[in-house]
């Protein structure tokens, strides 16, 4: 004969080791429900919104930048050429009529370096500039390329030309310690761009 309560309290046991079981897995995923809904929270949050910069931030901002792009201009506008060559550490002679044209001449120095003299019609207009720099570099400034190159001895110094359709745009050459340039605006004729050499000293 079966002892009912010995069953019974069998049953009870399971019974609630089954309840226990089921409560500990509600548990389970009630906190991981609780974890996932909390880490969605914090991903949806978006950072803070910063205000717009002021218009003085604006400015502030605009005139830090100017100032680290901005480069010093070298150049020192001179009333004579005594104070180029004081600027600049030596003499540059040039004719008073060097360019067709030309009525105006601005003579300027970079301290220690070079003399550049620009001539210009009444308009203000440069129709051309002549430079002259210690050292044998290249002191034109005029990087383009031209069509038409040819280097020509004047006097026994090696004068680089560059232009186009025949016309001179640029002209190199050295003498002694110093560099000299020639650059025009509209171009000039090969013979008379080479008289420029022995009168440029």
């Amino acid at each position: 004969m079966f002892n009912m309560e010995a069953v019974r309290k069998a049953a009870r046991k399971k019974r609630k080791e089954v309840l226990d079981m089921l409560n500990c897995k509600k548990l389970i995923a009630l906190s991981m429900s609780a974890a996932l809904a909390l880490s969605l929270c914090a991903c949806s949050k978006t950072a803070p919104v910063s205000p717009a910069p002021s218009a003085q931030e604006t400015q502030n901002v605009e005139n830090i930048g100017s100032e680290n792009v901005q480069i010093p201009n070298p150049w020192a506008d001179c009333d004579t050429a005594a104070d180029a060559a004081a600027l600049a550490g030596f003499d540059f002679t040039v004719p008073e009529e060097l360019f067709d044209g030309a009525s105006n001449k601005t003579i300027q120095a970079a301290q220690g370096e070079m003399i550049q003299v620009i001539y210009s019609d009444a308009n203000g207009n440069e129709i051309g500039r002549v430079r002259k720099g210690a050292g044998s570099e290249d002191v034109s400034g005029d990087c383009n390329d031209y069509a038409e190159n040819e280097t020509a001895d004047v006097g026994g110094v090696s004068v680089q030309l560059r232009g186009t359709d025949g016309k001179v745009f640029v002209m190199t050459w050295t003498s002694g310690n110093f560099a000299y340039s020639v650059t025009t605006t509209n171009g000039m004729a090969r013979d008379a761009a080479l008289g420029m050499v022995s009168a440029l000293k």
